[in-house]
This record gives C-alpha cells, sequence and structure tokens, in this order.
C-alpha cells in the first residue's frame, strides 16, 4: 500500500481541509502553490475593494461573483494536477451480512407462518463502523470498515433467508406484520455478541418462540464461534464478515431444531 503525505488547513472558520499527496515533495510543491494563490486572491480582492470605491463594481454587480466562482475552482485543479486528494473518506469499505449455502433442511409435518423479530443487537453494532474486540474489555472502532447499512436489518434479513432455507415448508415473514399475530409462531432474538476477537469470530444470542395468541412456548440460546483460517490475517474484514455471516446461518440452523 501507498503512502500518503497528508496535511490540513483551517479554510473559514469552521471548515477544515485534509489534503493527502503521493509523497512529501509532491505536498510541498502544492502547499507551495496554495501560498502563491492566496497571496493573488488578496491582490484580487484589493482590486475589487477598489473598484467599489470608485464606484465602477456597482455598475456590473455579477462580475464579483462570476470572477470568484472561477477563481474557487482553481485549488482544485492544482489539487488534481499535483496528484493529491482532498476526500478524507477515501479508501472507505463497506460489507453486507449475506446468506449462508443452501443446507441439508430441517424436515417439518406442519406449513407454518413464521415471523422473525424484533431483533435486538447489541449497541455497539448500530454504528456504521465494524468493532473488534482487542481485549477483555475493549474494542476497537475500524472506522475504514463499515456496515453498507442498517446492520439490524441485515441481520434479520439474512436470518429469515437463512431460516427459509432450513423450513422449506413454512413461510417467513419479518417484524413487523401487517395484521396482528398472522403468524402460528414468532421468533423474538437478543444477540449479546457479534464480533471477532484475534481469528475467532463470536455470536451468542437468545432467543423466545412465542405462538398465535403471544404467549411463549420455547426458549433457546446459542453461544457459536468460528475461526479464520491460519493464513488469513486478523484484518481481514472480507473474511470476517464472511464468517460472520455463516454463524448467523448457525443461528438460524439452532432456532430452526426448537421449532
Amino acid at each position: 500500500m501507498k503512502n500518503f503525505a497528508r496535511s490540513s488547513f483551517r479554510l473559514t472558520g469552521h471548515e477544515t481541509i485534509l489534503i493527502s499527496c503521493k509523497d512529501a515533495k509532491t505536498q510541498r510543491a502544492f502547499l507551495g502553490g496554495l501560498c502563491v494563490f492566496a497571496r493573488v486572491m488578496s491582490k484580487f480582492d484589493a482590486f475589487l475593494i477598489m473598484l467599489s470605491t470608485q464606484g465602477l463594481l456597482g455598475t456590473c454587480p455579477g462580475i464579483k461573483n462570476q470572477l470568484q466562482k472561477r477563481i474557487f475552482f482553481l485549488p482544485l485543479i492544482l489539487l488534481l494536477g499535483h496528484g493529491c486528494v482532498s476526500n478524507p473518506g477515501s479508501g472507505i469499505h463497506y460489507y453486507l451480512l449475506t446468506p449462508s449455502s443452501p443446507g441439508e433442511s430441517i424436515s417439518t409435518h406442519r406449513h407454518l407462518n413464521i415471523g422473525i423479530g424484533p431483533i435486538e443487537l447489541p449497541e455497539y453494532l448500530s454504528r456504521p463502523h465494524i468493532f473488534t474486540q482487542t481485549g477483555k474489555t475493549q474494542l476497537k472502532s475500524n472506522k475504514q470498515h463499515r456496515w453498507a447499512g442498517s446492520l439490524e436489518n441485515n441481520f434479520t434479513d439474512v436470518l429469515a433467508t437463512d431460516l427459509g432455507l432450513q423450513l422449506q415448508k413454512s413461510h417467513i415473514e419479518i417484524y413487523p406484520w401487517d395484521r396482528p399475530r398472522t403468524v402460528d409462531r414468532q421468533i423474538v432474538v437478543h444477540v449479546t455478541r457479534f464480533i471477532a476477537e484475534g481469528k475467532t469470530v463470536y455470536l451468542d444470542a437468545r432467543w423466545r418462540v412465542l405462538d398465535k395468541q403471544g404467549d411463549q412456548r420455547k426458549i433457546g440460546s446459542a453461544r457459536l464461534q468460528n475461526s479464520l483460517e491460519n493464513n488469513v490475517a486478523d484484518d481481514d474484514f472480507d473474511a470476517i464478515v464472511s464468517l460472520m455471516s455463516d454463524l448467523v446461518g448457525e443461528l438460524a440452523h439452532e432456532i430452526a431444531i426448537l421449532l
């Protein structure tokens, strides 16, 4: 991976621009050009003030706006010309859980309408960044690796799909459904842990099975884990999220057995 020289400067009282260049030499050249541009801009403003005091600028009120709009793009052209990037969000990767490959289905004698949800995830999973566990009580926020949307919705969709593959005779609905108590069984899931630590990914969850009247029929729990291959790095987030997807499939299997 290439190393980039970075610096930041304040454009106004509330805006800071991050400048990333391919090397320190390019960075110095760009910043030198930026200083020249700033001096030119200050002289340009003085020229506009002179026109204003002479009453010449008022006869063409659009001149100032048009000239300033054109000059505003000059730093952007310099940025591109010197191989610099001003987008601090570059290099961000987005991930999704995906359904597991269809396995052996669990045979049932009845066609059931099964409702999935609500599903409760730990608070740290509501953030866009993917967290990893680095100690007994410490988590690390990996800001360059993010979920591509709501993980709660993604988790629910994948669990429903995986459960449908396990119970092929049943119809799966996702909470909330259109009419109350239209499902024969409702599965309420509370996930207490869903994270990678080192080379191991963990999924701990409890769930309740409610009947058509909303009464609790069964309860279940699972503590699942899977490990990365030895030749896979601990920070390979594509492999980590793939294992997380597999664990959601295993959770669906555990729930299907209990039904």
